[in-house]
């Protein structure tokens, strides 16, 4: 392990730490992280260790940002997944990407058993379906959905722990 993997560690754990308190990833925390990053993988890597941390960053930021755009996320997942992808580069923020979507689709499934609004969401989730399809009208299907069965979790916590599983198996 490397200096920048512990500067990464730690920038996760804080982020962690602040997502589950106040559903809140902070730029000042992102911000010095980025430079260290970045200046890190230059002094080590030189040109190659920028285009590496360039490539992940956009990467990471990039397979966010239509959750993101959607309202399913927050910026500062987007940014995080950046800086993980800066670190790391694309080959690493990819893989962590697949665990953390595991991750948080556990996650959800979790919460939406414990408020009972499982078999309410696959039903839904099977009219989506039906709908893109074709084989109802898609204004049927969004008139029927209830925006309040929303299952939402700060989703900070399966980035940082999608982290920690692609360091482990990687």
């Amino acid at each position: 392990m490397t200096i920048l993997d512990g500067a990464l560690l730690i920038t996760i754990a804080i982020c962690f730490y602040t997502d589950v308190k106040e559903q809140k990833i902070y730029n000042k925390v992102l911000l010095p992280a980025f430079v260290i990053g970045l200046l890190g993988n230059v002094i080590t890597g030189g040109f190659s260790g920028f285009g590496s941390s360039a490539l992940g960053l956009l990467l990471g930021m990039g397979l966010l940002i239509l959750p993101f755009v959607a309202g399913g996320m927050g910026a500062g997942d987007v940014k995080l997944m950046g800086i993980i992808g800066l670190y790391k580069g694309p080959a690493f923020v990819f893989q962590t990407f697949l665990i953390t979507a595991i991750i948080g689709g556990i996650i959800a499934l979790i919460i939406l058993a414990k408020r009972k609004k499982l078999g309410y969401t696959f039903r839904n989730f099977g009219a989506a379906l039906t709908s893109l399809f074709l084989l109802i009208p898609k204004g049927t299907v969004l008139e029927g959905l209830n925006q309040t069965a929303v299952a939402s979790f700060p989703y900070g916590i399966a980035i940082s722990l999608g982290t920690i599983l692609a360091y482990l198996v990687g």
